[in-house]
């Protein structure tokens, strides 16, 4: 990006940069591109080992069946809270706070991050993206207008803008059964039984001058008896700036309904900060 940016539209910017890898957490996690997914799975089909048997009675998921394993088992918990710490050479620069919830087939997201000026929050409902506490709007919720010119928000809601890119499984493995700390029903922590999985695929990216190179992304997945992720750690190198992204996933099942703000609390105002951008 050519423009030099604000203070507050850089940090704007630097949220939808974080929901964005929050939403391809996700939708890898979830298995929502089916093409992709089936793709892969026909590929790997040819190359899978079967389940092995672990201890702590687990049995794991073959390389064709894993995205569809864990999609099955989060839609069925109805939802779940998801906390995310993006490292950028070992120092936090973002935290995140989400809630999804399972509308029918559809996820509904809600997160939230601190801002220079108080809670930046994203809701991402019906195929519309709303955002809060952006300042000077006389209303609480700004919809974003579906114009090419606010992609890098837009990108937030969009089921497989990111999966379509992704080149697919290039390498899976099984690390073992092992402990981490999970999120007890009490709100408090404990030691959770998972097994460890290893993924790395290809994601193409551009720079500045339209160049694309493909870079490969390391997840290390932790799923507990249920096939459901507990957490998930992605890195990647770009330059001389290593990222490390951590989810920790909680509260199965116990997400209330996440909506769409009401009408009389929303405004299509393009706010100040991107009004540049029209």
């Amino acid at each position: 990006m050519s423009r030099q940016l604000s203070r507050s539209s850089a940090v704007q910017a630097a949220f939808a940069a974080v929901l964005v890898i929050g939403v391809l957490l996700l939708l890898i996690v979830s298995g929502h591109n089916d093409d992709q997914r089936e793709r892969d799975e026909a590929e790997a089909a040819t190359q899978s080992e079967g389940p092995q048997k672990l201890a702590g009675g687990f049995t794991t998921i073959p390389q064709d069946q894993f995205f569809a394993t864990m999609t099955k088992a989060q839609k069925e918990s109805g939802g779940w809270h998801q906390a995310m710490a993006v490292d950028e050479n070992d120092q936090t620069v973002t935290l995140l706070s989400e809630d999804v919830w399972m509308d029918g087939e559809q996820p509904v997201m809600r997160g939230t991050t601190q801002g220079p000026d108080g809670p930046l929050v994203a809701l991402y409902a019906d195929d519309v993206l709303y955002l809060k506490g952006l300042g000077g709007q006389q209303k609480p919720w700004w919809k974003v207008p579906d114009r090419p010119v606010f992609e890098s928000l837009l990108a937030f809601g969009d089921q497989g803008l990111f999966l379509e890119s992704v080149e697919g499984i290039q390498d899976f493995g099984v690390v073992g059964a092992e402990q981490v700390k999970g999120s007890a029903p009490d709100g408090g922590s404990e030691q959770v039984n998972t097994v460890h999985y290893t993924i790395q695929v290809d994601q193409p990216l551009s720079d500045d001058q339209g160049a694309t190179t493909v870079q490969p992304v390391t997840m290390d997945l932790w799923l507990d008896d249920r096939d459901r992720p507990v957490q998930v750690v992605t890195t990647y190198t770009a330059g001389d700036v290593r990222t490390e992204t951590t989810l920790l996933y909680s509260q199965y099942g116990s997400i209330a309904p996440i909506k769409a703000p009401p009408a009389e609390q929303v405004t299509t105002k393009v706010p100040a900060d991107y009004a540049a951008k029209r």
